[in-house]
């Protein structure tokens, strides 16, 4: 029994054969699947697809690379879908600047806005970090964090494993 607690099915790569994958999936011992948000119309996207999905559940977010593109009140639009039943995560969010160092204000803000979500709304919270060890670190000491995080994108040591 298996759960991928990280996968896109809603990206365009899934379009032709997403029952396909789905199918396959659960003959190989997938009980449930965990589809996050990278941005509002994906994680409005990700909900979709978990509805029509008994093992699918959504985890909704902006990825620190898509925050380029939006406002913090854009937010408000995550709270909302957060709320759904099949919505199991907040994210994925974090930082990222090995290809967005030119966004990490941005970034961080975006980073702090869903760890505030995730500890309103009682869920697990997905974290990309790569190139950011500090910041991410520094960020986690200063909020508090919910009681389950999963680091998507590990870019760390085993300090930063340990912690």
């Amino acid at each position: 029994m298996y759960i991928d607690t990280h996968c896109h099915l809603n990206f365009p790569d899934f379009e032709t054969d997403r029952e396909d994958v789905l199918e396959g999936a659960l003959k190989e011992g997938v009980v449930a699947i965990i589809n996050p948000g990278s941005s509002v119309e994906k994680s409005k996207s990700a909900v979709a697809l978990s509805e029509k999905y008994p093992s699918v559940y959504s985890a909704v977010g902006i990825h620190p690379l898509d925050v380029k593109d939006v406002s913090i009140s854009d937010i408000s639009e995550i709270v909302k879908l957060a709320k759904n039943k099949k919505v199991v995560a907040i994210g994925e969010t974090g930082l990222d600047f090995y290809y967005g160092k030119e966004t990490g204000e941005k970034q961080r803000e975006f980073f702090v806005a869903h760890i505030e979500i995730a500890g309103e709304l009682g869920l697990p919270l997905i974290i990309h970090q790569r190139n950011s060890r500090d910041e991410v670190i520094d960020i986690c000491e200063r909020y508090k964090l919910p009681q389950k995080v999963v680091f998507h994108c590990f870019g760390g040591d085993m300090a930063m494993a340990d912690y």
